[in-house]
């Protein structure tokens, strides 16, 4: 009988151990499960401040993209405006530059002529827009 005896307590012993083994497991799963849920949590806020941040990002460029592709074409237009003058201008100039002798002079007006055909200001600015605009549209694609 002590044999038997002995079995069962050994029985209930390991039993008991088994218990807590399992008790300690299980708190360990759900520390371990809960601070996985807490990361989770906090690496879905941090993804949703960044699509947040980028959506922002992404509507201020296309507002930006908006605003150099009218002046884009305001400039075009002003650069349109200008032709018929530049070429009353060049033509002018071209007739003063064939004159002959005495005739031949240099005054404001031939000075302001020559001002009217440069315009590369205006030039410039429309070049400035024109490769910003292609830059960023290279950058859409």
């Amino acid at each position: 009988m002590s044999y038997f005896g002995d079995c069962t307590a050994v029985r209930l012993q390991v039993r008991h151990v088994a218990g807590d083994v399992i008790k300690e497991t299980e708190a360990l799963s759900l520390r371990t499960q809960s601070a996985n849920t807490k990361r989770l949590a906090e690496r879905l806020h941090d993804i949703n401040y960044w699509k947040a941040e980028l959506q922002r990002e992404i509507t201020d460029m296309i507002t930006e993209t908006d605003l150099l592709c009218q002046q884009k074409l305001r400039l075009e237009n002003a650069l349109r405006a200008t032709e018929i003058p530049l070429h009353i201008a060049t033509d002018n100039l071209h007739c003063r530059q064939r004159r002959q002798g005495i005739d031949l002079v240099q005054d404001d007006v031939e000075i302001y002529l020559l001002k009217v055909g440069r315009r590369s200001p205006f030039i410039h600015t429309y070049n400035t827009v024109y490769f910003n605009l292609a830059a960023i549209q290279a950058g859409f694609t």
